[in-house]
């Protein structure tokens, strides 16, 4: 198996393949929080699976294989994340492990053990992979449309509830506050802020220091120069 040749997508295509996925499947609400588990039992092709020692014998969360006799793609979660950390950690696992099977299916139906699995990951080409997987995950968990409009909704709570506080603890709020309605780990919340498609962290800096009510549109950040934030959206989104 070569990981080498593997279609990279853009932003935007993995937005546009998430908002498909939704369409297809009429039965995933693409509303807060979205349960993968759901999503992932009830795929005519998929099973899902916990392993007692995946991360301890194999140093991985999850993984995907099609064991022996069967015509199914397995996701497999370790046991200890799937019963005993925080959902949210749960659900963000089954999302990437999802998001692997969606974009590079012609691969993963190749894999027939965790060996193979972790071949995959040792591939020098592999990360750009796992990092379209994780903005695919990320993108899933917090649709678009929906995370768009929750922030713009919490910028107003937050406004109405500290006034017009420093441009970074609002911002700080925001994204606590929206991690807690999409169920998603803090860090994932303040990434999709930060994704170039929807720029919400500038929209709220640029919103404070111009004292605006209501969170300013993404035109207005676009035409902004030079951008508010220093870091690149490929800098802070290759999920080290």
């Amino acid at each position: 198996m070569k990981v080498a040749g593997l279609i990279e997508y853009s932003p935007s295509q993995i937005e546009c393949m998430v908002t498909e996925l939704f369409k297809r499947r009429p039965d995933v609400k693409a509303s807060p929080p979205v349960r993968l588990e759901w999503l992932i039992e009830n795929s005519e092709d998929l099973a899902l699976e916990t392993d007692m020692a995946l991360q301890s014998n194999h140093k991985v969360q999850g993984g995907i294989w099609k064991e022996p006799n069967t015509r199914k793609l397995t996701i497999f979660v370790d046991w200890y994340i799937a019963t005993k950390r925080p959902w949210p950690e749960y659900n963000a696992v089954l999302g990437e492990e999802f998001a692997h099977i969606q974009l590079h299916q012609s691969l993963i139906i190749q894999v027939r053990s965790v060996e193979d699995f972790l071949a995959l990951q040792r591939d020098p080409n592999w990360y750009r992979y796992e990092r379209d997987a994780r903005r695919y995950s990320r993108a899933l968990r917090m649709p678009g449309t929906a995370f768009v409009a929750a922030a713009e909704e919490t910028y107003r709570e937050v406004r109405r509830e500290f006034g017009f506080i420093e441009p970074d603890r609002m911002e700080s709020h925001i994204q606590h506050r929206l991690a807690q309605q999409f169920r998603v780990p803090a860090d994932d919340a303040q990434r999709r802020m930060r994704d170039m498609m929807f720029r919400i962290d500038e929209r709220i800096q640029l919103s404070v220091l111009a004292r605006q009510i209501e969170l300013l549109p993404l035109d207005c950040i676009i035409t902004a120069k030079p951008p508010l934030r220093q870091q690149s959206f490929s800098e802070f989104d290759l999920d080290s």
